[in-house]
């Protein structure tokens, strides 16, 4: 190969555009709510092409009126994330049949916005508790309560208080299915029967028939 040709494939190589990086704080603060103190174990890993600024696991004790807090700087390549094409007909006809907020939710799940990029939260030594979350969702949401882990999650340069996303979330206080199941009488066999009709029965005829 001549050394005219290999200096057009270098050059060619040079102007190939590098992939964007950016970097996005995220905080992580537990104990908001326990009142007992108890330790705590969380190591933050990063997927294939992310980078994460602590790699050591952050061991403590949080709750008893002591909040602890660490902010990681994750370096993650910019991506377009759009919505999947591929989608099996059962959700995509549960969406259109849905109100508004259930179909902005389900149109937020990163199963409808499938992105690579992730973040797990390791919180045991086993490996065993914690969450993942995508850069699309950290980007998107903003912060993350988690009552059952007694975790709260924000990003930003400008992060969200805990206070903040607290009065801002309590407009959907008791809405959960958990909640209403909590609240709800027990489940009797007449309320079923006044619900759903007897599909079991011999002589049911389906009103499409």
């Amino acid at each position: 190969m001549s050394r005219y040709v290999l200096a057009l494939l270098l050059l060619s190589c040079l102007a190939l555009p590098a992939q964007s990086r950016q970097q996005l704080k995220v905080h992580i603060s537990l104990g908001q709510n326990a009142s007992k103190s108890s330790p705590f174990f969380v190591r933050v890993v990063a997927s294939q092409g992310l980078s994460v600024d602590k790699q050591n696991e952050w061991t403590g004790e949080a709750a008893s009126g002591h909040v602890a807090s660490q902010t990681y700087a994750i370096t993650y390549p910019v991506a377009e994330v759009t919505s999947t094409q591929d989608m099996h007909v059962i959700w995509s006809d549960l969406i259109a049949h849905s109100d508004v907020d259930t179909v902005n939710r389900l149109a937020q799940d990163p199963a409808w916005r499938v992105d690579s990029r992730k973040v797990t939260f390791i919180l045991n030594r086993e490996g065993t508790s914690g969450f993942s979350l995508t850069i699309d969702q950290l980007l998107q949401e903003k912060f993350f309560w988690i009552p059952s882990l007694d975790l709260y999650l924000s990003t930003g340069d400008d992060p969200v208080s805990f206070a903040d996303a607290q009065s801002r979330l309590h407009p959907y206080a008791g809405m959960r299915f958990l909640d209403e199941v909590q609240q709800a009488p027990e489940a009797s066999y007449d309320a079923f029967k006044q619900k759903w009709d007897d599909m079991g029965n011999p002589a049911y005829a389906h009103p499409e028939q």
